[in-house]
């Protein structure tokens, strides 16, 4: 049997978009593609990331283990930048609710535009689902043990709650650290200590999202998936 061709799937859609003034969000999108330009300099991993329908993200990540990495940066990226904007409550809390998945793509074409199969069908239900709850982001896969894939969508929640309550400031350190960059560099950067730098970081709960993704980003998802 031929090995399979996992991907990571992240679908989203960004909470309260329609609060912005048109130039907010038209900075709002400018956002997002920033946060696809730094996964691309400082993850560097390979990936495809879109903007559909004005306010709604996908994105496919040519290995899954860094799936979650993404949706987290996007998560940080719009909450540090809501908070100095004229927008709804949920867009400053949330920024985003998402959906990823872990699978097999049919078909994967930036050039002409086209994403398709298992994975984003996985990712795309699930994001219904969420939509129309108080949860804001789910994981799927199709497992071998339906267990596991209840077991890691149960932990992305309880890390999404934790990035849910992080302060602006916060979400800029924290977005920073998933970057990869030390406290110094981000000392350097938002122009603040690094005592500072620190203090965000561990009112943010790093170390727990640092080690949750530091297993995530170790799991063989090969060993589980159909």
């Amino acid at each position: 049997m031929a090995k399979m061709n996992l991907v990571g799937i992240v679908s989203a859609d960004i909470i309260g978009s329609t609060s912005l003034s048109e130039l907010g969000f038209r900075h709002l999108q400018r956002e997002v593609h920033i946060c696809f330009d730094d996964f691309a300099r400082y993850v560097k991993i390979p990936f495809w990331g879109r903007l559909v329908k004005g306010d709604a993200i996908e994105c496919c990540v040519d290995n899954p283990n860094y799936v979650l990495r993404l949706a987290l940066l996007m998560k940080c990226r719009i909450k540090a930048w809501a908070d100095a904007e004229d927008c709804s409550p949920l867009l400053k809390a949330f920024g985003l609710r998402f959906s990823m998945a872990v699978g097999a793509m049919r078909i994967v074409d930036r050039n002409h535009d086209i994403m398709d199969g298992e994975a984003i069908y996985i990712a795309g239900r699930g994001l219904d689902r969420i939509t129309r709850s108080s949860v804001t982001s789910t994981f799927g896969m199709v497992a071998k043990d339906a267990d596991i894939t209840e077991i890691i969508k149960n932990e992305i929640q309880l890390l999404d709650n934790i990035v849910n309550a992080l302060s602006a400031k916060q979400s800029a350190v924290i977005y920073l650290r998933l970057l990869g960059m030390t406290e110094m560099e981000i000392s350097r950067i938002l122009r603040i200590s690094q005592s500072s730098v620190n203090s965000r970081a561990k009112g943010g709960g790093w170390h727990l999202i640092a080690e949750t993704l530091r297993v995530f980003e170790s799991i063989n998802f090969s060993n589980y998936v159909y």
